[in-house]
């Protein structure tokens, strides 16, 4: 447990408190608080846990998801267990949108109105998105492509055990 009235913890951590963008993920309110949008099918087991008694059984990793406005979704991609490191993870865009939560999204309404003729993915409001790394503040490159394409996955690499990768997901003109 971090002590936030320790001036030289405070420090420490500054960039992770008062980091505007994810501050502004936090504050945002588009119709849902966020959700649980992946969970790993390979599980661990945590011993000693503090809060509990017994032995649990966690997932390696979670992706949370928070709707944002204009068809943007800010994910945070949580390795609790994966110790050597979370790699070589692809997300579809399709397992990120929960398509019941974005239905009154006029931005996600067209896009699935596209899905449905084979324009877009079932599920995601974009077939391509820009991806923002909110802890770095920059946009995600693409390997490989000129420009700064656009995605049409999400690619998970290099996430340490116990830290995350926390980006903003925007649709793609």
């Amino acid at each position: 447990m971090q002590d936030l009235g320790d001036a030289v913890v405070v420090e420490a951590n500054w960039d992770i408190i008062a980091n505007t963008e994810v501050l502004n993920v936090s504050q945002t309110w588009a119709g849902h608080p966020g959700y649980l949008a992946k969970s790993s099918n390979k599980t661990f087991v945590a011993t000693g846990v503090g809060w509990a008694s017994e032995n649990v059984t966690l997932p390696e990793y979670q992706i949370w998801a928070k709707p944002q406005p204009h068809g943007q979704l800010a994910v945070l991609v949580v390795n609790i267990g994966a110790s050597e490191g979370l790699s070589n993870l692809t997300v579809p865009l399709s397992e990120l949108y929960h398509p019941a939560i974005f239905a009154d999204d006029e931005d996600y309404s067209e896009a699935a109105e596209a899905a449905e003729v084979g324009e877009a993915p079932v599920g995601a409001p974009a077939r391509r998105v820009q991806i923002r790394d909110l802890w770095k503040h920059a946009d995600v490159v693409h390997p490989g492509k000129e420009g700064g394409a656009a995605w049409s996955e999400l690619v998970v690499n290099d996430v340490p055990l116990h830290d995350g990768l926390f980006v903003l997901l925007t649709p793609a003109v």
